[in-house]
């Protein structure tokens, strides 16, 4: 038997509540360098596109330009993203990308300055 006769795949998306919210945050690329307590909202487009926004605090948003997080040339290799939803569900999004970031903070606090990153990515899978 084929999955297909257990869901439609083009209603898939339909089953998802976005904005789907993401807190407890775990990366294989140190959050592009957005502190463990960052925050993560992701969305869907109209043409089924994830996005997202990432807000957290970074100790020096100069460090977001580096390589591993921006990657080399014309290949970027994304990163996985694993955290929990409001219900305590385990979200996982691959291929994430970190695509622009900005910060309204003039003074760095003790954690380090208040950023808001906008970041894209190719899945999202939810487990309940």
């Amino acid at each position: 038997m084929s999955d297909s006769q257990y869901f439609i795949p083009h209603l898939e998306w339909e089953s998802i509540p976005f904005p789907v919210t993401i807190t407890k945050l775990t990366s294989n690329n140190s959050l592009f360098g957005f502190a463990d307590d960052s925050v993560l909202t992701i969305e869907r487009t109209e043409d089924y596109r994830l996005t997202g926004a990432i807000a957290g605090t970074v100790l020096e948003p100069a460090t977001l330009n580096e390589e591993k997080y921006v990657g080399k040339g014309n290949i970027i290799e994304g990163c996985t993203l694993i955290g929990e939803d409001e219900k305590g569900n385990i979200v996982e999004l691959t291929n994430c990308h970190l695509v622009s970031y900005h910060t309204n903070s003039l003074n760095k606090t003790a954690n380090g300055y208040l950023v808001q990153g906008n970041l894209i990515a190719d899945k999202l899978a939810i487990t309940y």
